[in-house]
């Protein structure tokens, strides 16, 4: 067990309750605004969660006290010395910008992931700082800005892949290409990407904390693992190699404890006790995507 007391974080905290891992954001640049030093603690915080095997779940939200859950890019510690310029050999940053690599870290977490949005969004909040999230909650009066092509730039940490896939092409093209801004959690562009809203800003935490530890509590670690890897990294030659890997995984998980386990707790009516951990996922071909070392 990692003990994320002691981790010296500086832009956030980090603290396990109940097999949920709570990730607050408290950035030095404020309001809670994305900067290299952020980026590489959160996805510190990510890769530890998903080797740690007491994590069930990871809730991130941000400072209650901070208006803004993250408005967007620091324009004094955004990127390193020299931005986005040179060649990917002499700056790693060509090949894996700040935001992607924070996405990456959220999605490649095999535990469920929940962001609670507790303020404003803008830039890489809007995208890197949520979208990558398995659930997530959200303040009704949450000002949501994606203003890339109007401030000359691109959509970056992945979005252009994760936005698409969430909402479907059509409304992302309309997001994207127009720059509409603001939108919120209710806008009808967004519809079906928040699994709550709420009216109160302060309702939100809770409630994304409370759904954590009831799936924590009742989700066996290692099917959610399986699960996330085939929603995210199915083969996309067809049906046919989706249906193979499906078969693949769920082969091994009808031998393991956990599905045993589901089972008599279902023909008992209670609780099931999963005890099976992602640490022991010991195949061959598991993962069977290329992971970039970025």
């Amino acid at each position: 067990m990692t003990d994320y007391d002691n981790l010296g974080l500086k832009e956030l905290v980090a603290k396990l309750e109940d097999s949920v891992l709570v990730v607050t954001l408290s950035s030095s640049e404020k309001p809670n605004l994305f900067h290299l030093a952020l980026s590489e603690e959160i996805v510190r915080v990510f890769e530890m969660a998903d080797l740690d095997d007491s994590v069930r779940a990871v809730v991130m939200t941000a400072d209650p006290t901070s208006k803004a859950f993250c408005p967007g890019l620091s324009l004094t510690k955004g990127f390193p010395a020299g931005g986005l310029s040179g060649t990917p050999e002499t700056n790693p940053y060509i090949l894996a910008e700040p935001g992607g690599r924070v996405s990456k870290a959220i999605i490649n977490c095999r535990k469920i992931t929940i962001v609670a949005i507790n303020g404003h969004l803008g830039g890489v909040g809007s995208t890197a700082m949520q979208l990558p999230f398995d659930i997530r909650f959200a303040w009704a009066g949450a000002k949501i800005l994606f203003s890339f092509v109007r401030l000359g730039v691109n959509p970056e940490g992945l979005m252009t892949h994760f936005l698409p896939r969430l909402i479907g092409l059509s409304r992302a093209n309309a997001i994207f290409l127009s720059g509409a801004s603001p939108l919120y959690p209710t806008s009808p562009l967004l519809d079906g990407l928040y699994y709550q809203v709420f009216e109160k800003r302060e309702d939100v935490f809770p409630a994304a904390l409370a759904f954590a530890k009831e799936l924590a509590s009742s989700t066996s670690q290692t099917a959610v693992a399986m699960t996330k890897s085939l929603l995210w990294h199915s083969p996309i030659k067809g049906i046919e190699d989706v249906a193979a890997m499906e078969s693949r995984t769920m082969s091994m998980l009808v031998q393991a404890p956990d599905s045993k386990e589901g089972a008599r707790a279902f023909a008992e009516r209670r609780a099931p006790r999963f005890e099976d951990k992602v640490s022991q996922i010991d195949t061959d071909w598991y993962p069977w995507w290329t992971k970039s070392k970025m």
